[in-house]
């Protein structure tokens, strides 16, 4: 597994989430823009070369859809000048952790279900479990003596299934959820064809990661070449009063 292959699976779960989610996909000089309209969020994926008329048209587009969030996932050697002309700042930087799918031997956690059926989403939560009918994609669920505790999925682009938006309720924490939705989703995409398992954090979420035994220990590597997060975000501005002043923008955390 290397940093690309986890790049081409974050490009591909990005454009699966905003069809999704009733956005769009398209593709401009190239430049592949995902449009997340279920939360307002326009992403740059992983681009190789970045023309400045490109990246202001970009902006424009998300001016045009009110967004609130342009964000660019770039690759550690990849020139992002047009970027910060076009007034993107430093963002958040992830890193790659994964694991061999033959590695996860631990039996299934009864707590956690793969399923699609989840009353506590709202409308747009909802919208965004018509992706569970994809093939290649899964939603997990872990309850606790029947109450929502966690949630998290898995998409599989070729041999690697990335681990996306797992989330434990800070109530459940610390017992073991995180390790049952990552195994739960491991044999599906496993069963599925896929090799292997990556997901991304920050820092320092990826040392609590490693540090609970998210992933499994044995074959369990850290890729050490994080890619760059560069957002673009009006501080104290409405979704709508997008700017690019670059006066204006301000850092933010994981999405």
């Amino acid at each position: 597994m290397t940093v690309a292959d986890c790049e081409i699976n974050q490009a591909a779960w990005n454009a699966a989430v905003a069809v999704a989610g009733g956005g769009e996909v398209w593709e401009d000089d190239g430049l592949l823009w995902s449009w997340q309209a279920h939360d307002g969020q326009l992403m740059l994926n992983f681009p190789r070369a970045i023309a400045p008329a490109s990246a202001c048209r970009g902006v424009k587009a998300a001016r045009e859809r009110g967004a609130r969030i342009v964000g660019a996932w770039l690759a550690s050697d990849v020139d992002a000048s047009s970027l910060q002309t076009a007034g993107f700042e430093r963002g958040w930087e992830p890193w790659w952790m994964g694991a061999a799918l033959q590695s996860i031997t631990e039996p299934d956690d009864p707590r956690v279900t793969i399923t699609a059926d989840v009353p506590e989403y709202g409308p747009e939560g909802q919208r965004l479990l018509s992706l569970a009918d994809t093939p290649g994609a899964w939603h997990a669920v872990a309850r606790v003596d029947g109450r929502f505790a966690g949630r998290a999925w898995a998409f599989a682009a070729g041999h690697v299934a990335g681990i996306y938006d797992m989330d434990v309720w800070p109530a459940f924490q610390r017992q073991g959820l995180g390790r049952a939705l990552v195994r739960k989703l491991g044999r599906s995409a496993r069963a599925a064809g896929a090799q292997v398992a990556v997901l991304n954090a920050t820092p320092r979420r990826a040392a609590a990661v490693l540090r609970r035994g998210v992933l499994p220990r044995r074959h369990r590597h850290h890729l050490l070449a994080p890619p760059r997060v560069r957002t673009q975000r009006a501080a104290g501005c409405s979704p709508r009063q997008l700017t690019v002043s670059i006066a204006s923008h301000r850092r933010l955390g994981p999405p």
